[in-house]
């Protein structure tokens, strides 16, 4: 029996054992398994991310080549001085035209002056922008449609005051304000089919244009300081990438400049993202700016280099414009100065 239970023993351990190793080994292989799996998911991730990023910048340069003339007119009419204004002038003086004939008389000199900054200012650019508009097939319609309300708009309006009177009063109230309400929502679709085309992810070429700065700064031992990013980063803003990247490395290398004499070498950034905005700070450690120059700072051939330029700050300026933005710049608390700029989200 003892024998017999030995044997029994021995039996029982060397199959054990061999479980054992057989588990063993299935498990090595479930790891490799599933280490094989993840990398392969985790490699498809980036390439997509990779292909995405890619179209993306595709899609900007694209969007630079096709819709940068455009986007340009659309701006210059909606923020100019003269074009959109005069279109909401002239809607508000034909919509509220009085029953009475003498307040009709005393208003024709401003509705002469509304007729005359149509025909000289809004016109002209609502043929550029038609003009434009017809270099793309797939917004012809859209074209077609703006066109149609330009003429329409200018069938209805007189040639002089003179032929407003309490007899037409009634019908010219109506039909002109209507009239431009269609012509303004034609400029406002296109405006947002040609905006829909910048999508730019502003930390992504805040690091590009670090790193394509990082020399100049390791040799001039300027330290980026802190980097404060806040709200969702995820989104993009409204703007040209080639054209961001340009404005923020000019930015950069402004501050650069001016903390050549500085015993303190440090540039802040910071980032904060809102509902329908982002704001981007540049900070340096430089000598400021001059209050009675800080006016000019925006102007074309403005410059406190003492090997000229100037046209740097103008562009940003302009390009900012564009695409509905804004830029200041400012003293900040460590005797430098700070440049803001106020960015749509897309």
């Amino acid at each position: 029996d003892r024998d017999l239970y030995i044997v029994e023993a021995t039996s029982i351990s060397d199959f054990s054992y061999f479980l054992v190793q057989i588990r063993q080994k299935l498990e090595r292989w479930y790891v490799g398994v599933v280490s094989l799996l993840l990398g392969a998911l985790l490699g498809a991730l980036a390439a997509i991310q990779y292909v995405r990023a890619r179209a993306r910048r595709s899609e900007n340069r694209i969007a630079d080549l096709d819709y940068r003339p455009l986007l340009s007119y659309l701006t210059t009419f909606n923020h100019g001085q003269m074009a959109g204004k005069n279109l909401n002038r002239l809607s508000l003086l034909f919509g509220n035209l009085p029953d009475d004939e003498q307040k009709i008389i005393e208003l024709r000199d401003r509705i002469d002056s509304a007729l005359e900054g149509y025909r000289t200012f809004a016109s002209e650019q609502l043929t550029a922008i038609i003009k434009e508009c017809k270099t793309h097939e797939h917004i012809l319609e859209k074209a077609s449609s703006l066109e149609l309300n330009r003429n329409a708009l200018e069938e209805l309006l007189p040639e002089t005051a003179d032929s407003v009177s309490v007899i037409n009063a009634d019908r010219l109230k109506d039909s002109i304000p209507n009239a431009i309400k269609r012509l303004k929502n034609d400029i406002n679709e296109l405006y947002r089919i040609a905006g829909a085309s910048f999508k730019t992810d502003l930390l992504h070429v805040l690091r590009s244009t670090l790193k394509g700065l990082s020399r100049r700064l390791d040799q001039e031992n300027i330290i980026i300081g802190d980097v404060f990013v806040e709200g969702n980063f995820s989104q993009d803003v409204f703007f040209s990438e080639s054209e961001l990247m340009a404005i923020i490395e000019e930015l950069i290398n402004n501050a650069c400049t001016a903390m050549s004499a500085s015993s303190e070498k440090m540039i802040s950034i910071e980032v904060r993202y809102n509902d329908d905005s982002v704001t981007l700070k540049i900070a340096d450690t430089g000598s400021g700016l001059d209050e009675k120059a800080s006016a000019k700072l925006f102007d074309r051939d403005y410059t406190t280099k003492s090997d000229g330029g100037g046209y740097g700050l103008f562009h940003a300026y302009q390009q900012t414009q564009v695409f509905s933005g804004q830029i200041i710049l400012y003293n900040n608390d460590n005797g430098g100065a700070t440049v803001e700029m106020k960015l749509r989200l897309s």
